[in-house]
């Protein structure tokens, strides 16, 4: 798995999610209590072995380089191979969204003088905890140009309504993208596998079809001359690509099962650390099923919420069905339902807030309310 250089692309769309991306992206929004979306990723690749890692940002990456540094929680931070992250170039930003073929494009030459063979491009809003070793093998046992990355799932299921969607053969081959908004039982995962002479060719424009903006849309605009071939993972797998997504999954983790679903002895799941002492709960605080970090001090009463480090919640607060980020302070009185407070946000003694489990009330990040 050393002959495998990993790729992070962020270039993720935020228009369901900009109340929690307005000052980071999709990878550093805090999801499970104690982690960022972007820790799921890392630690696949490096429970996968892969010990060089490219990272390819857009804008808004103060927070990322704050959670990552020198990628030491990931035993990233190494003389040789680890984690570079590349931002983007200052001549060429602007607020119109670009391509990931562009952004990535503009640092050619690193991917061209690494050593690696295969390379595989993954987004960081997929939260699973898919073992690369895998993928490979199959795109081995196949004999694969590429493969790419999916999981069925039932036709009720509404969790990834705005994911795009594989159609493939009997043999596992794919034959089309289907775009999003349109029902279908294979999810892609945008994840890819393939040779890194390959990659580079299709990132300069050297192969027939590769004319597209969206490194996807150029991949399966090869179907017809490249054996795009298909992974089938069939773990748990998540999309955080809007408020009810994320609102949705982080309430999920309430569940026994989902928490033992998603971290596994054998499978560890990385993060910065921060050594906080253990959370108080005074003499009338009530908690119940609940998902607690440290730090945080408890007085009033709190049932089905997750709950970040340094929370503090005075007495005679009620919190129901809700998410409270970094520092967050709820005074007495208070009574929160189905609300997302962002990082050093504060609500005001005897304020009411209720939203609904599809639509959820967001306080934006050091909001008074």
């Amino acid at each position: 798995m050393n002959n495998i250089l990993g790729v992070i692309n962020l270039n993720e769309k935020e228009d369901k999610i900009h109340k929690l991306t307005y000052n980071r992206p999709i990878a550093s929004i805090p999801f499970a209590g104690r982690y960022r979306i972007i820790d799921f990723v890392l630690s696949n690749m490096v429970n996968s072995k892969i010990d060089k890692v490219f990272m390819f940002t857009r804008n808004k990456y103060r927070s990322l380089v704050d959670h990552i540094e020198h990628g030491r929680p990931w035993d990233l931070d190494r003389k040789n191979e680890g984690l570079f992250m590349f931002n983007p170039l200052i001549n060429y930003y602007s607020n119109v969204r670009r391509g990931d073929m562009d952004i990535i494009r503009d640092y050619l030459d690193y991917i061209f003088y690494t050593k690696e063979e295969y390379i595989i491009i993954c987004p960081s809003n997929m939260i699973c905890t898919v073992n690369f070793r895998d993928v490979l093998k199959k795109h081995l046992e196949k004999k694969a140009d590429i493969t790419v990355v999916y999981k069925n799932i039932k036709e009720s299921d509404e969790m990834f309504e705005d994911c795009d969607s594989i159609a493939l053969d009997e043999d596992g081959m794919a034959i089309d993208l289907i775009r999003k908004k349109k029902q279908h039982n294979n999810v892609f995962m945008e994840t890819f596998l393939m040779k890194r002479k390959l990659f580079i060719d299709l990132l300069n424009k050297k192969i027939l079809g590769a004319d597209h903006d969206l490194f996807k849309d150029t991949v399966f605009e090869l179907k017809n001359n490249k054996n795009i071939y298909t992974y089938e993972y069939k773990g748990y797998l998540v999309c955080i690509n809007s408020i009810k997504e994320y609102f949705g999954r982080s309430l999920d983790l309430l569940s026994e099962d989902t928490m033992d679903n998603l971290f596994h002895q054998t499978w560890p799941i990385f993060t910065k650390v921060k050594d906080e002492p253990p959370t108080i709960y005074q003499k009338n605080a009530v908690v119940e099923n609940c998902l607690l970090a440290g730090g945080c001090c408890i007085e009033g009463e709190v049932y089905d919420s997750v709950i970040f480090r340094r929370v503090n919640i005075h007495d005679t607060a009620s919190v129901k069905s809700c998410i409270l980020m970094q520092n967050t302070t709820v005074e007495q009185g208070a009574v929160l339902e189905y609300a997302i407070l962002d990082k050093n946000s504060r609500v005001s003694k005897n304020m009411v807030l209720k939203g609904t489990r599809d639509n959820p009330i967001v306080i934006e990040k050091g909001q008074i309310i």
